[in-house]
């Protein structure tokens, strides 16, 4: 609470300092050499301005001509292993894209004379709860 409170403090302390310089910048007499600066600003500004529309214009063309955005990317199929040889069990690989949030669980199975690692994809019924740590 008390860092917040800084905060809160210095933000006001330099408004107060931006309105103080703006006050100095204001009372001065308008010369030539503001005329010439706020041509310059306002140059830049408009050539921004102009470029940064142009810009969103020419996205757009390309978005309608193409139909890209319109729809979401097929997600990457799932594998039968991973880089390790364990092998990968799941429900469906459709089920697996839809969904926000998967569990993964490395399970052993061991036999007699054989010992496997399976890989588990599990789709829980909810989100996960958000640590406090």
């Amino acid at each position: 609470m008390k860092r917040h409170r800084l905060h809160i403090f210095l933000s006001i302390l330099l408004w107060l300092v931006f309105g103080y310089y703006w006050s100095i910048v204001v009372s001065r007499p308008i010369n030539e050499h503001t005329r010439t600066a706020l041509a310059a600003v306002g140059s830049i500004v408009a050539g921004i301005t102009f470029f940064s529309t142009f810009w969103i214009v020419h996205n757009l063309h390309i978005a309608r001509r193409h139909n890209r955005r319109h729809a979401r990317r097929a997600g990457a199929t799932f594998p039968a292993q991973d880089y390790l040889g364990r092998t990968l069990v799941s429900r469906s690989n459709d089920e697996l894209q839809r969904v926000p949030y998967i569990e993964v669980y490395i399970v052993e199975v061991s036999e007699e004379s054989t010992h496997r690692e399976h890989k588990v994809f599990h789709i829980p019924d909810g989100l996960p709860e958000k640590s406090h740590a």
